[in-house]
This record gives structure tokens, C-alpha cells and sequence, in this order.
């Protein structure tokens, strides 16, 4: 065809800009690792919960709920939509219908092991407490949570751990409401890091709050990377010899890689008929239906003073109670302006005051900083197995910086990052990338200052 170039005419063009918009990110998958003794489900292999999946599945091989059944429609019921249920054994083809807790942390061992490379976001070891009796000196849920969520960051992909604490008394467990004095009861043994007197036991590994000699360092906490992973020992335990260090020589807290959430909470879901059709509902910790919430939640945003979906509550703890709580790391729900709301949300890195304290205590920091990782991984691995020359790096760079573009406004405002590749390194086939992020801080308090004029 002609391209009428002597006709003086007016032409048209059309320019496709090849639209190119960053895919959504998928919501983060919740991970529940419990036990059944319902023969219907897979042992040890995670099971992707889909619409129209038959939950009941999970039930009790005597048809009422179980630990698992109850913990997906709480998870679900806050909002997560990606759910995966891995059902624990020791190995041997044994299911159980309940586990004393030293059996579970045997069992949690393996399954861990055998999930360290499996992809998946949070982690929650449904009826681990923070508080669990029962257990072999030096050995607790959290260590066990924390090193599990912190080798599988480290090693394949980022993720983030949920643990519960013990109810205030027996009656809560099932469907009873504490009294006043149980509730203070309740508190002030968190506090301490102490329920042995009510349901639970000491549990000074996780205290990250008590600094006694005023060094910065907190005198019991426990939960540092170790060499041999075993939770260490000594005054203060991150002097053991095991202890291993960053970069900056300070020792690798875990405890940023989980949180504790420590409220029981009234649930009305379907098991609650199945269980206790007269009264209509039941009673659990709200670990798992945290986890939902914060998989409905985008990283940038802090799931707290937002209500716990699906979850009623007991009985109210006033705001100095939930605030003591909250200063001890543990999260829990309050009312507040007549909704039933998350109070805070902090991880379980040691906190010891606004002057010492990990950089890892929110829990937006820690998921915005997971879905960089998740991002320069990703960006990276395509360029395993290729020549480690100029060309590649750059490219290497424009992937990473791409791949951080994707996250800037939502929790991210700005990188930077080198390339370190010295002769030695170029020998082994080693890059390292030295990032630096500046993350958005979420808003904690907002103050109104009144005054009257004439």
C-alpha cells in the first residue's frame, strides 16, 4: 500500500505503550501445623484449604472438632484467604487426637525440619503456648518457633511465626468468663514471665524486657541464633559461647521473626454448634485468628486498633492492663471506643526501653523488610549459573532496584544497595548485596491538645 505521501493528508498513530503493572501480590499463605487423628487427611504434607474444601476433613476421627478444624474457620474468619494445614506425626503413621506438650514439641521438631524449605508466610504451631509446661529444661515453643521462622528466612523464603499463651484459668479453656481477680491474676503473672501458678510455667526465655544492671542487654531472654541451635544458657544467655553475631557484632535476635498473641477469645463459628450447641459458641487463643488477621492485612499497614474478626470478647481487659501486656511484647485485644480491637501489634524482639531495644519490634517493619528479601531473591536467582561479569551485574541491579519499585509507597520509601564482589569472592562464584532500606514508620499515637479561648 501506498503511503500517499503527495496528498498533504493528516495521519493517525496509534502507540501502544505496552502496559506493564506490577502483579498483585498474593496473600500471604497461613501455615497451621497440628494434630487429627482423622485418617482423611495427609500426614506431614501441607494441604492447601481451596472454596468448597471439606474442613470437616480435619475433624476428630469421632466427628467433633478438632485443634485444626477450630484454628482454620478462626483464621478464616479474620481474613485469610491462602490456608494450608499440615497435620503432625512422628514418623511412624501415628495420629493423635490430643498431644501432652512435650509429645507436640517432639513432633513440631520434625515437622519443622521437614517444612524448612516449603514456601509459606506465617507460621502457626496450633496449642503451642509461650507458657507450655511440660517441657525439658531449656527447651521452649518460641525458641522452637523463632529458629524455625529464622532458618527458613535465612535459607529459602521469608516468614513470620504466631504463638499463644495459656487461658487465665481452666474454665476460660472451654467456655467459662474469669472474674476480675482471675484476669489480674492473669496479667500480672505475663508480666513476670511466670504463669506456673495458674496454668502454664516460667518462661524467662522470652522475657526481653528485664535489664536489671542497666547495660542494654536483657538479663533472661533466650532467643538468639545459636551455632548448634539450641536455645542458649547463662546470665545474660546472649553471652553464651553458641551465640552467633551480625554484622555489627550484636547477637541475631529471633525473636523478630514471631510475635506471641495472649488473649482468649469467644468464637461463634460452626464447630461452636458442633461442641457446645446450647450455649452457640467457644472458646480458644486468638493466635490463629490473628495470624488471619494479618494475612488480610497489606505489611505497610499495622494490624492493630482494628477489631479481630470473628472473635468476641471474654472479658474485658481495661487499657492499663492491655498496655502492662503490651509493654511485655504480648499482644492482646481490648475494647475500645464499643469495638473489640487489637491493642498492638509488636514482635518478639527484646524491647527493653525506647533508648534499648531491637530495630525489629513492629511487626510492619519486620513484613515490609520479608517482602524485600522476598523481592531481591527473587530477583537474584535468574542470574545463579550466569558469568559473573559487568554485563550480569548490571543487570542484576536494574532487577533488584525493579523489583524494589514494586514496593515503594506501600511501607518502602527508599534503597540503596551495592554489589561487594572482591577477588576472593569472584574465585568461590559469590556476590554479596549490601541493602540499606528506609522503611516507612507506622503512626503509634496521636495526641489531641485542647484548650478553650474567650
Amino acid at each position: 500500500m501506498g503511503d500517499h505521501s503527495h496528498l498533504g493528508i493528516t495521519r493517525a498513530e496509534v502507540v501502544d505503550g505496552g502496559l506493564r503493572l506490577a502483579r498483585p501480590m498474593l496473600a500471604p499463605t497461613v501455615l497451621l501445623i497440628g494434630c487429627t487423628d482423622n485418617t482423611t487427611p495427609n500426614l506431614e504434607d501441607p494441604f492447601r484449604i481451596e472454596r468448597g474444601s471439606e474442613i470437616a476433613d480435619f475433624d476428630l476421627a469421632a466427628g467433633t472438632p478438632s485443634e485444626l478444624t477450630k484454628a482454620i474457620q478462626e483464621a478464616q474468619g479474620a481474613g485469610a484467604e491462602n490456608i494450608e494445614v499440615f497435620v503432625l506425626s512422628d514418623g511412624s503413621g501415628t495420629r493423635w487426637s490430643s498431644l501432652t506438650n512435650l509429645n507436640r514439641y517432639n513432633a513440631l521438631t520434625r515437622a519443622y525440619e521437614l517444612l524448612l524449605n516449603h514456601e509459606v508466610d506465617f507460621v502457626v504451631p496450633v496449642g503451642a503456648c509461650v507458657d507450655a509446661s511440660g517441657l525439658a529444661a531449656n527447651t521452649s515453643f518460641s525458641y522452637q518457633l523463632a529458629n524455625h521462622c529464622h532458618r527458613g528466612t535465612k535459607e529459602f523464603t521469608a516468614r513470620f511465626g504466631f504463638l499463644g499463651a495459656t487461658a487465665p484459668t481452666a474454665a476460660v479453656q472451654t467456655t467459662g468468663t474469669p472474674s476480675l481477680s482471675d484476669l489480674n491474676t492473669w496479667v500480672e503473672a505475663l508480666k513476670a514471665y511466670d504463669t506456673s501458678a495458674l496454668l502454664g510455667a516460667a518462661f524467662p526465655e522470652y522475657d526481653g524486657t528485664t535489664d536489671a544492671g542497666g547495660d542494654g542487654v536483657p538479663d533472661n531472654y533466650a532467643l538468639w541464633s545459636t551455632s548448634d541451635e539450641t536455645q542458649p544458657i547463662g546470665v545474660p544467655p546472649a553471652d553464651d559461647a553458641q551465640v552467633e553475631k551480625d554484622n555489627n557484632h550484636n547477637p541475631i535476635d529471633m525473636g523478630a521473626y514471631m510475635c506471641v498473641y495472649a488473649g482468649w477469645e469467644r468464637f461463634r463459628h460452626n464447630c461452636a454448634q458442633q461442641l457446645y450447641p446450647t450455649k452457640g459458641y467457644y472458646q480458644n487463643n486468638g493466635a490463629a485468628a490473628f495470624a488471619g488477621l494479618c494475612a488480610a492485612t497489606p505489611p505497610h499497614e499495622a494490624p492493630r486498633n482494628i477489631p479481630l474478626p470473628g472473635a468476641e470478647v471474654i472479658r474485658n481487659l481495661s487499657s492499663r492492663q492491655a498496655d502492662d501486656l503490651a509493654t511485655c511484647r504480648f499482644i492482646v485485644s481490648c475494647r475500645k471506643l464499643g469495638q473489640y480491637m487489637v491493642y498492638d501489634a509488636m514482635t518478639s524482639a527484646w524491647n527493653i526501653s525506647q533508648y534499648y531495644k531491637s530495630d525489629f519490634t513492629r511487626i510492619t517493619t519486620v513484613r515490609i523488610l520479608h517482602a524485600a528479601i522476598d523481592q531481591m531473591r527473587a530477583a537474584a536467582n535468574s542470574f545463579i549459573r550466569l558469568e559473573n561479569d559487568t554485563t550480569n551485574r548490571e543487570a542484576l541491579k536494574t532487577a533488584i532496584d525493579a523489583g524494589f519499585e514494586m514496593l515503594k509507597g506501600n511501607g518502602l520509601k527508599k534503597w540503596d544497595f551495592d554489589l561487594v564482589y572482591t577477588p576472593a569472592m569472584r574465585t568461590l562464584g559469590e556476590l554479596l548485596v549490601d541493602i540499606k532500606l528506609e522503611i516507612t514508620e507506622e503512626i503509634q499515637a496521636i495526641t489531641g491538645r485542647f484548650g478553650l479561648t474567650v
